[in-house]
């Protein structure tokens, strides 16, 4: 029996306990451990930094949202000043063009107005001499009076720019005079002259306003007997 135990002993020998393999076995798991912590540390940082990099992303959207509704309200109002400014100059035009048509209506329609109030005092001296006509036999007095009217009509044209011609004995000039007939004259020098005047020639300033109708003379040809 004992030599049974002996070889069963022999066969199966029993673990002896090594305190060297012992205290690697307990680093080996210690390091495992410390790989596990910091694989888990690892992914729980990735994890902060994600999360802090979309927050900052957020961020940055939002505020990028609110500078262009800022720019677009900024630019409403500009387009909004310069439509109201558009307005008001379109409405100042409208009320200068019709200032502006008024005023050239009433230019023609008054264009006289400074002359017929320049000529409203010989109408009322023609007025008196009419008067004068009437309870006055004095022929010299009235004559002189009429005289006086004519010199005072003439020197109020005369301020206007008015100036008439006489044509008599000067030489035809189409471009002032316009000949209603020919008479025959015997004088040469007064052949293509200016015989008779119907009605004068006026300028106003340097234009002139009315021709001059006018007769000239032709000289007559002679006859001669063979």
């Amino acid at each position: 029996m004992k030599n049974d135990k002996t070889q069963k002993g022999e066969d199966s020998p029993e673990k002896v306990n090594n305190p060297e393999e012992n205290s690697v076995d307990s680093q080996v798991a210690d390091d495992n451990t410390q790989r596990v912590n910091t694989t888990q540390n690892g992914n729980s940082t990735t994890m902060k930094v994600d999360s802090a990099n979309s927050e900052n992303t957020g961020s940055k959207t939002n505020q990028a949202v609110a500078s262009d509704t800022e720019l677009l309200n900024k630019k409403e109002e500009e387009l909004q000043a310069l439509n109201d400014k558009h307005l008001r100059l379109f409405a100042e035009f409208e009320n200068y063009k019709r200032r502006v048509n008024k005023e050239r209506i009433d230019l023609i329609k008054y264009a006289g107005q400074d002359i017929i109030t320049s000529l409203l005092p010989i109408l009322d001296d023609f007025e008196r001499a009419q008067k004068s006509f009437n309870s006055s036999s004095d022929a010299i007095a009235l004559k002189a009076g009429v005289e006086l009217i004519f010199t005072k009509l003439f020197s109020a044209l005369e301020q206007k720019g008015l100036k008439g011609v006489s044509s008599v004995g000067e030489s035809f000039n189409p471009e002032i005079h316009q000949a209603i007939s020919n008479i025959p004259v015997e004088d040469k020098d007064k052949d293509g002259k200016v015989i008779d005047e119907m009605e004068k020639a006026y300028f106003l300033n340097d234009k002139i306003i009315r021709f001059g109708k006018v007769v000239v003379g032709k000289l007559e040809a002679k006859n001669e007997t063979v």
